[in-house]
């Protein structure tokens, strides 16, 4: 009956040193983006002996990121769009080979839906996964009076009466036209 504890301890310690050599991620991702406009984000990677791990980002469909960058050299990135928990999503995923304790992926990101989104981080080592989510909002575009707008504005408007003016003119002539042919029709 004694031998049930030294598998028992050795369970126990199997469970926990994934825990204890594991990788930890810090996101940073703005709370706030605006549709179509770049946002600086940044993921931390504390790597705690694991040389090579992957990094993936889940974005809502559509989002794009511009552009990344990290101090380490040996990385593989690729895009795609899937599916994921049932919902079509845009991932981007980086595996990452390092001696570094630290490394830091920035990133740029152009959100191309308003509202509250949600972007998921999944880092994938040899003893585990883990993952966090981030809430983001995004508002519309704003833009911005200037004279220039104004001018752009007024430009447009008078093409547009232009463009209503001539088809109502040339519909005018068409009807005149139709008049004094009945017209001429009657005298006969």
């Amino acid at each position: 009956m004694k031998t049930g504890k030294p598998i028992v301890f050795c369970l126990v310690l199997l469970a926990i040193i994934p825990i204890a050599f594991g990788l930890s991620v810090e996101t940073n991702y703005p709370s706030e983006m605006v549709q179509f406009q770049e946002s600086a984000a940044k993921i931390t990677i504390h790597t705690e002996g694991q040389n090579v791990f992957d990094i993936v980002a889940i974005l809502p469909l559509g989002w794009e990121i511009t552009d990344w960058n990290t101090q380490v050299m040996d990385v593989f990135a690729e895009k795609r769009d899937t599916s994921y928990l049932g919902e079509m999503r845009s991932v981007y995923r980086w595996r990452i080979e390092c001696q570094e304790e630290t490394v830091e992926l920035l990133l740029k990101i152009k959100p191309t839906t308003y509202g509250e989104n949600k972007i998921t981080t999944l880092w994938v080592y040899a003893s585990g996964f883990n993952s966090a989510d981030s809430s983001v909002f995004v508002s519309a575009p704003t833009v911005k009076p200037t004279a220039q707008n104004f001018m752009l504005l007024l430009l447009l408007l008078a093409a547009t009466a232009i463009a209503i003016g001539g088809v109502a003119y040339r519909e005018y002539l068409k009807i005149k036209s139709m008049k004094h042919k009945k017209i001429k029709r009657k005298k006969k």
